[in-house]
């Protein structure tokens, strides 16, 4: 919930300064984005990537002055239709003529439309939680990163670790804290 929030209140404060953004929420498994609408729009994401949609079709035009989104939509009865990387890879290029800025609101594993959004990416931004199970997926997110810049995207960059749902009034987030930025 707090990453989904601080990726919308990113794209808005982009949209604010003149930007035009366009905030894909490509997290299938729990959609934030929908709960900003009463209504489920159709199509989305999912449709472009099945091929049955196109993106003009599914890109929901300004939530605010510059900002459109393009929602996750409902899952494929065969979701693998949602898989391939060069698919995601040319929906991103398509857009990024008319958009300064694509943000991909990706799901919290490392499931394959998430690694397809890292390879089809020219920088990535890590929302993470100061906890302890959130700092173990991030060291396996960092390396993941590492083997697609080898292999599959080496123009790849990470632009920072952002750090969400911080309590400082706790030991814990401030220990967390500190090993964040002493390790990264």
């Amino acid at each position: 919930e707090g990453k989904s929030i601080t990726i919308l209140n990113l794209a808005i404060s982009f949209a604010q300064t003149g930007q035009k953004v366009l905030l894909i929420d490509a997290d299938m498994r729990r959609p934030t984005m929908h709960r900003l609408l009463v209504e489920k729009p159709t199509p989305g994401l999912s449709n472009v990537l099945a091929g049955l949609a196109t993106c003009q079709e599914a890109v929901r035009k300004q939530l605010c002055p510059n900002l459109d989104l393009l929602f996750s939509g409902d899952v494929p009865p065969n979701p693998s239709e949602l898989l391939g990387s060069t698919r995601m890879e040319s929906i991103l290029k398509a857009l990024s003529q008319r958009y300064d800025y694509i943000i991909v609101d990706c799901s919290p594993n490392l499931g394959q439309l998430t690694l397809n959004a890292l390879v089809a990416a020219d920088d990535v931004i890590i929302p993470v939680q100061a906890a302890f199970l959130p700092i173990k997926g991030l060291e396996q997110l960092l390396k993941t990163i590492s083997r697609l810049k080898r292999k599959l995207n080496p123009g790849l960059n990470i632009l920072g670790i952002l750090l969400t749902m911080v309590d400082y009034r706790t030991n814990f987030a401030k220990e967390i804290t500190e090993v964040l930025y002493d390790v990264y």
